[in-house]
């Protein structure tokens, strides 16, 4: 396994995680043309789950690399 899936995964989570904050802070402050307030929590929702999944492509590499099974019971 080479580590571009990992890679990608973690931008993707990191950009999600950034848009849905960014929509959530900027309806917090009560400007109502932006985006709405749902899909800023489910922009931050889907950057959680990505980033749970970069962290298991993380893993599964690093664990290849080293060439044991360390982390790979889950």
């Amino acid at each position: 396994m080479t580590r571009g899936p990992a890679v990608l995964a973690t931008t993707l989570a990191l950009a999600f995680v950034n848009a849905g904050l960014a929509i959530l802070i900027v309806a917090a402050i009560g400007v109502r043309a932006f985006a709405p307030l749902w899909l800023g929590l489910g922009l931050l929702l889907v950057g959680i789950a990505t980033a749970v999944a970069a962290v298991m492509l993380w893993r599964q590499y690093l664990a290849e690399a080293r060439g044991d099974d360390v982390g790979m019971e889950i």
